[in-house]
Formats: structure tokens, C-alpha cells, sequence
């Protein structure tokens, strides 16, 4: 069975994404430095939901980006999969996907694909780098899971699994299988979504401003109330100062405000 389309979506332009994946302050943040932060907690809320997220390393532009090409492949053509789903690549696939309380009975969004189309879509090279940095970004992305609290209800889940089916074929290309969380596979069937223009951001050549775009693309839609205003709006995409649970070094905000008090000072 197959999760019903959007006419309306093209996957070169446009990733209907989950709007709770636009409501988390912190889950995609520049890296200048190249360093990741590890092992990093995330908590938000959103209307009466609470969410918190757990990520193994540190999310950036990059990573966003193979999340919004993912998502807009899953909008042209995915295939429903739930833990009904007993073949081999189906079983390991749903169990890496770790997902427990209500997110057990929940359908998922499978997608086929290969690198190529990832990158194609990306705007990235078809190099040896590309290729090896396309993966990292999948294993990031793997490892990053959300616990969303609604009073006495949960739902818990991993952001995505993934699989690389590798060919020994001459010119064959490796298929890759991706499984979206059910929050994110909702959005694609007929839920909520965010309209994210992917035309538009591969348009920007600094990853702050693929950031910025995004960010505003989930938050300013019609009939949707912009709570954060413009002066916090640094916050939103460099990353809130760490509470003591999230990470013991300082965050690239943090940063930013201590080099212009000494500037100050000066």
C-alpha cells in the first residue's frame, strides 16, 4: 500500500515536512568550527505536546538537507510499513527504528531510492567525497530519537533507519531503503505540513541562510501564529544557551555573545 500524494508536489521543489520538525530550537545549528557537539538533549514544547529529542551528534545545514530531499521522495513515492511488515529488510529496517508506545501501532513511510538521486537532488557532486559525506549524514540522522509527551500518552521513535543494499554489478547503482517515522509520514498523507521550497534553498550558498530559510518556511505560514519575534531569531538557528542536562561545552551563541562583551569592553 502506498501513502496518497500531493498533486501539488514536485520532489525538485518542494519537502511537505512534519511542523514539529521546525518547532525544536537547536536540532539543526551551524558548525563552524567542524566540531560536533555530542550526546545532546533537546526539550521544546508545541501547543500541549512536549517534546524532547537525544542526539548522538550534533545536527547542521547538511543533514537538514538530506532530511528535506528524504521527505520529498517520500511525497512522490513511498510504500507504508508498520511492524505487520515481517520480510527481512522490512523487520530490520522497523526495528532500528526503536520505536516504542504508541508509535508501535503507527505507520511509517518507506522509501526507495539510490545515492545518485540523493545527491542529484541535493545539488551535490557525485564524488567518492560526496558519496562518503551523504552517508555520515544518514548516520547521524539514524541516531536521533524523539520522545513527544501529550498528558498521560507517549510516542517514541527514531527520526528515520536506513539501509544501503550495496551491488557488485557492473555499473549497478546501490539502492537505498529509508523508513520516516510515523509523525513524519502523517504529514505526508494528508496531516499537517510545512512547505519547504527546496528550489529556493539550493539557490543559497551559505548554510546560515539554508538554516534561516528553513526555519522560516516552518514557521510563517498562513494562519500559523509566529510566537518567537525577529529578536530572538539568532536563538532560533545558532541554538539557545545549554541547560545544564545538554551538553557541558559552550554553544556557538554562547560564543558570539561572550566575543562581542569583551569587544564591549575594549
Amino acid at each position: 500500500m502506498k501513502i496518497s500524494k500531493n498533486n501539488d508536489h514536485n520532489v525538485k521543489n518542494f519537502a511537505l515536512a512534519a511542523p514539529f520538525l521546525g518547532r525544536i530550537p537547536g536540532l539543526f545549528m551551524p558548525m563552524p568550527s567542524g566540531k560536533r557537539p555530542i550526546n545532546i538533549i533537546l526539550d521544546a514544547e508545541s501547543g500541549h505536546e512536549k517534546l524532547r529529542v537525544e542526539l548522538a551528534e550534533g545536527l547542521d545545514s547538511s543533514d537538514q538537507s538530506v532530511l528535506l530531499v528524504l521527505i520529498a521522495l517520500a511525497g512522490i513515492d513511498s510504500k507504508i510499513i508498520s511492524s505487520a511488515n515481517t520480510g527481512p529488510k522490512s523487520s530490520l529496517l522497523w526495528n532500528d527504528l526503536n520505536v516504542s508506545f504508541d508509535a508501535e501501532t503507527e505507520q511509517c513511510a518507506l522509501v526507495t531510492t539510490t545515492q545518485t538521486d540523493i545527491l542529484n537532488i541535493l545539488g551535490w557532486n557525485r564524488s567518492g567525497h560526496e558519496y562518503n559525506r551523504l552517508k555520515k549524514c544518514l548516520n547521524r540522522l539514524k541516531n536521533v530519537s524523539l520522545l513527544i509527551s501529550k498528558g498521560e500518552r507517549q510516542w517514541r521513535s527514531g527520526l528515520l533507519s536506513y539501509l544501503i543494499n550495496n551491488t557488485s554489478a557492473i555499473g549497478g547503482e546501490d539502492i537505498v531503503y529509508v523508513v520516516l517515522n510515523s509523525k513524519i509520514a502523517r504529514a505526508l498523507d494528508g496531516g499537517q505540513y510545512a512547505r519547504i521550497c527546496l528550489e529556493e534553498r539550493r539557490s543559497l550558498s551559505s548554510n546560515i541562510a539554508k538554516l534561516l530559510h528553513t526555519w522560516l518556511s516552518f514557521n510563517i505560514n498562513h494562519g500559523y501564529h509566529l510566537s518567537p519575534y525577529i529578536d530572538t531569531l539568532v536563538q532560533r538557528i545558532w541554538g539557545e544557551p545549554c541547560k545544564p542536562h545538554q551538553s557541558k561545552s559552550k554553544t556557538e551563541y554562547e560564543k558570539l555573545n561572550q566575543k562581542q562583551s569583551m569587544k564591549k569592553k575594549r
